[in-house]
């Protein structure tokens, strides 16, 4: 039994390098042996790419059983169209899944916008289908769903977008976060108060707004600061 000169690893008789650290088998009491097969395979195949749109498809096939549960129980049990949310929420999901499989190459812009038009149009349809009317329910699709969806669409594309063209460090990935989430939330509090009709005023949001810029800001410097970084790694034991 041979071991490596170099890293002590216990070497098969016919290798004539060590596996982990390449150093050349060197032992005289005992010479390479050339006639046993090798314990490795003499090439290597490459893995196959995974099937992305197989994948989609196989997704799809596993949800439409339960669409067409829904629709065959709507159908026998009859009274209103109620399996269309249910059916809607399963394609929506289909779509969130499966459009980043379809792609092909990791468009992340795209999917985003994708899955951010699917989240419209089911809003849209339960608005469409509210028991308090069309109109109605074009009042909080409007005024309400439909800003809500932009502003957290805008929340994940920015980052997104940023980093696609600039290469950010983990603090000054977080700074960004930070900045973006602040005004997301003034965003919701902006959406939510128009909905209400009730004067533009922001009341918790800027509190929000101001501990996500503090904390950005801090980060930020910190990401600028390769002294602050070293102490508090100290501070922190890691």
């Amino acid at each position: 039994m041979s071991y490596c000169v170099n890293c002590g690893v216990e070497l098969h008789p016919t290798a004539e390098r060590c596996a982990l650290c390449g150093t050349a088998v060197a032992n005289p009491g005992r010479p390479v042996d050339d006639v046993s097969p090798k314990p490795y395979a003499s090439d290597v195949q490459p893995l196959p790419p995974n099937n992305r749109a197989y994948i989609a498809g196989l997704i799809a096939a596993l949800l439409s059983l339960p669409v067409l549960v829904c629709l065959t129980t709507n159908l026998v049990v009859g009274g209103d169209a109620w399996s269309v949310y249910p059916i809607g929420g399963i394609v929506l999901l289909w779509v969130l899944v499966a459009v980043p499989l379809l792609l092909p190459r990791p468009l992340p812009l795209v999917a985003i916008g994708a899955d951010a038009f699917a989240i419209l149009v089911y809003l849209f349809l339960i608005a469409a289908l509210a028991s308090k009317g069309f109109d109605a329910g074009m009042h909080w699709y409007l005024e309400l769903a439909l800003p809500l969806v932009l502003v957290a669409s805008a929340v994940v594309l920015v980052p997104v977008a940023v980093l696609r063209r600039r290469k950010l460090d983990g603090l000054r990935i977080s700074s960004l976060l930070s900045t973006v989430l602040g005004f997301g939330v003034v965003g919701v509090e902006t959406t939510v108060s128009i909905f209400d009709g009730t004067p533009f005023r922001l009341s918790w949001s800027w509190i929000v707004l101001a501990s996500f810029l503090a904390m950005a800001l801090a980060l930020w410097i910190i990401s600028h600061s390769p002294r602050l970084q070293e102490e508090i790694r100290k501070r922190l034991h890691v």
